[in-house]
């Protein structure tokens, strides 16, 4: 449509059949792009640094106090940072692998 400057028309249904309208649709410009995967970029080289970010603001609380997404568990249990951490390391070392 593109390359041969030509129009297409729309078509609408009525009664069961295809009317063909009046306007055409016109392409002036176009550009296709290439999309790659994430795949595509490993394969050809592309380095990857791995980064983790956590909010320490105090407006989580106290790590002393349960209610905390800090919370520093006696138990050794982790707290939602340490827990979302701990996935994004262990997808990142099993992407590695």
């Amino acid at each position: 449509m593109h390359r041969d400057k030509t129009g297409i028309s729309f078509v609408k249904q009525h009664h069961g059949r295809e009317k063909i309208l009046k306007g055409q649709l016109y392409v002036d410009a176009f550009r296709e792009r290439q999309l790659y995967s994430f795949l595509d970029y490993i394969s050809s080289g592309f380095e990857l640094n791995f980064m983790v970010a956590v909010d320490f603001t105090a407006s989580n609380g106290n790590p002393r106090s349960p209610e905390s997404l800090h919370y520093i568990d006696p138990s050794g249990r982790l707290n939602a940072y340490q827990q979302v951490r701990l996935k994004c390391c262990y997808s990142y070392v099993c992407f590695l692998i």
